[in-house]
């Protein structure tokens, strides 16, 4: 088989499973419900995911992938602070009618960590913070090797990751005071406090 050939068998299996999420959810997504979907054989599928493991982590890290966008990070014609409140705010509802949209993140925890706590739950709120950390990792990344950080980057990351989920309980609350346009407002205000405009004297001598 060659490597086109595997490419796109390994995207048929992922649409497959991503099929089986929006029928049942991730609980639905097995190996052999997989494999019987793409209609290629159990063996087969576990050539390109091994475990069930690998498989909601590859799921996970397509529907985060799609929503992530890292290119505005690189452009360095938008201030460093600029460009990583916009990386950050696509963890964010974009508009008061998206904040619907959390009550899936809001369950993803609860299945992981609440009275009916499941291992797949638990597998699930890792791999999806592990992504997501990944993508605010890199973005961090980027601004360090500029300079542009205030903080040591796993501070950065750290806090970036600890004020996005406030902000999205905040949205949930019942009452809250504190509406979309608030929200990323505010993740702005602690982004301005992770990053400086312009590299230190230290950073530039430390680069030549």
């Amino acid at each position: 088989m060659t490597t086109q050939q595997s490419t796109s068998r390994r995207e048929q299996v992922l649409e497959a499973a991503r099929d089986l999420v929006a029928e049942g959810g991730l609980g639905a997504v097995t190996v052999r419900a997989v494999a019987a979907r793409a209609g290629i054989g159990a063996s087969t599928m576990r050539h390109y995911f091994p475990t069930q493991r690998d498989l909601h982590r590859a799921v996970v890290e397509g529907v985060l992938d799609a929503q992530l966008d890292g290119r505005r990070i690189t452009d360095a014609r938008v201030a460093p602070a600029g460009r990583l409140t916009e990386c950050l705010a696509q963890l964010l509802p974009s508009d008061q009618a998206q904040v619907g949209a959390l009550d899936a993140w809001f369950l993803m925890y609860a299945a992981a960590i609440g009275p009916e706590a499941s291992l797949l739950g638990t597998q699930v709120l890792e791999q999806g913070s592990d992504v997501a950390r990944e993508h605010v990792t890199q973005w961090c990344d980027v601004l360090a090797d500029e300079g542009a950080l205030a903080v040591p980057r796993r501070d950065a990351v750290d806090v970036a990751l600890t004020v996005v989920d406030g902000l999205c309980l905040q949205l949930l609350t019942p009452g809250t005071a504190l509406d979309v346009p608030r929200a990323h407002a505010l993740l702005g205000l602690v982004v301005g406090s992770l990053v400086r405009s312009a590299p230190s004297v230290q950073d530039e001598a430390e680069v030549t």
